[in-house]
């Protein structure tokens, strides 16, 4: 036909189908089991933590090995030969013990006691210690709620970026009407496989010089302390009722009991908010700082492939 117009788009799409085989070439070197991101991803990640075990649809990555591990594991992770207990771990294993905990003093707080001229309540007395594992409850609830999305995001990576994203991203930047999607699809795929899993090493390494160290022996340690002080009031109770203590000695001693107590728990109040300020930070604060790093490579790796993506407000960054 002799058609100018015909020849060069017949010229560009030459010119796009050697890119698309360049493109797929290097994305099979780089991406296969023993490419150069899985020996780089591996390499950076035993830098920092070794002895973990993956589940099967992660064995490929170590990255997202480790990020699955450190936040929805079950079993301790080691960084920097220092030895801690997942964020999934940690959170339920102290929302229990502090869970019974306020169940107890709740109790204690709802008592009332009558000895002849004296009468008195301890409504109100545990409020402050109340309200603060109140909050602590509902700090570490929500943070359990976000530790298991961000643990099925991981293994929805695992199980979708490569062998189902990847290929189809391939598939529709060699077509000509679904080119952009196509390197859409790609950029994103490799910014959630690489980037994302790299960015929660970088938050374990960060975090690692801020560990608090805060246990459910602590919880159960004023548990006790609790308990001890609501057998200690119904002794005097049932000490003057039988005769033997009067009821001005029966009042002081009850007191005295709840004073020490309530004295005794600064140090529990100030470990307890210090571990959930650090769970927050590792629950929410580290994880959008991993999204934002994610959102800008995504945009980047886009832009390389012929691709624009677009994220809304998050372009302002």
């Amino acid at each position: 036909m002799d058609d100018k117009k015909l020849k060069e788009l017949a010229k560009t799409e030459l010119y796009t189908a050697i890119i698309n085989g360049v493109i797929l070439g290097i994305l099979i070197v780089v991406f296969s089991s023993n490419g150069i991101v899985a020996t780089t991803l591996t390499g950076i990640t035993n830098n920092v933590s070794q002895g973990y075990s993956c589940p099967s649809q992660m064995e490929y990555n170590s990255a997202l090995c480790f990020a699955y591990n450190y936040v929805a594991g079950i079993n301790q992770v080691s960084v920097y030969n220092s030895t801690y207990p997942t964020i999934f771990d940690s959170t339920v294993t102290l929302l229990v013990p502090l869970s019974a905990t306020y169940a107890a003093l709740s109790i204690i707080n709802s008592m009332s006691f009558s000895l002849g001229p004296l009468s008195f309540g301890l409504s109100g007395s545990m409020k402050p210690i109340l309200t603060g594992i109140s909050y602590a409850i509902d700090a570490l609830t929500v943070a359990l709620m976000s530790i298991e999305v961000q643990g099925l995001l991981l293994m929805f990576i695992a199980v979708a970026a490569i062998p189902i994203l990847m290929p189809i991203g391939i598939t529709l930047r060699c077509l000509y009407f679904t080119r952009k999607l196509g390197g859409a699809i790609m950029a994103i795929t490799i910014g959630l496989f690489a980037i994302l899993p790299m960015t929660y090493v970088l938050n374990a390494t960060i975090i690692n010089n801020y560990a608090v160290t805060f246990n459910p022996s602590s919880v159960n340690s004023t548990l006790l302390n609790a308990t001890n002080v609501q057998g200690g009031m119904l002794n005097e109770v049932s000490l003057y009722q039988n005769g033997h203590s009067n009821s001005t000695s029966a009042f002081s001693i009850a007191s005295g009991l709840i004073t020490n107590f309530i004295k005794s728990t600064q140090q529990f109040l100030q470990g307890l908010a210090n571990f959930v300020a650090i769970t927050i930070i590792q629950a929410f604060i580290l994880p959008a700082f991993s999204l934002l790093l994610t959102v800008i490579s995504i945009r980047e790796l886009a832009r390389i492939l012929g691709s624009e993506v677009n994220f809304g407000r998050f372009n302002i960054i």
